[in-house]
């Protein structure tokens, strides 16, 4: 698996995990990495991962709100709603061939929600790690409102 921004929270940095077979492989000077290394910014991803270690209980509990969210969407606007698909905070929400993504994503921005679409009928959904009960009330309440009004693409 690689990781890079995130893992020092936007600064440079670049990072591997592999098995302990394959690293038993890596011999020193066998893999390099621009972003690898630099004791400044691996302090700081030393810390980030500290941050996400405490966090980790409070995002299983909104991960899992977010699902019954998206689950309860879909199943209250069938005519609307095909598909609820992907995990943990990366959700895709697909609708039906009557509407596109993009009309969604500009009702939502009326809402104050910022989403991105993937593709002509897909809704990317994915909140920050640390987004709370409230932020998803909010996206449950402007998407029940969307879903009720939305009329067909033309």
């Amino acid at each position: 698996m690689t990781l890079a921004k995130p893992l020092a929270n936007g600064l440079p940095v670049g990072a591997i995990l592999v098995r302990d077979r394959v690293s038993e492989l890596i011999k020193p000077g066998n893999h390099g990495t621009t972003f690898g290394g630099g004791p400044g910014v691996c302090n700081v991803a030393r810390a980030v991962l500290g941050e996400v270690q405490q966090l980790l209980p409070k995002m299983q509990t909104n991960i899992k709100r977010f699902d019954e969210i998206l689950e309860s969407l879909r199943q209250q606007f069938p005519k609307v709603v095909l598909d609820v698909r992907g995990i943990g905070f990366l959700r895709g929400v697909e609708l039906t061939a009557e509407y596109t993504a993009k009309q969604v994503q500009q009702e939502a921005l009326r809402h104050g929600i910022v989403m991105i679409t993937a593709g002509k009928n897909v809704l990317r959904l994915t909140p920050p790690l640390i987004v709370g009960e409230p932020q998803l009330e909010r996206l449950r309440t402007a998407l029940t409102s969307i879903f009720k009004s939305i009329k067909p693409a033309a």
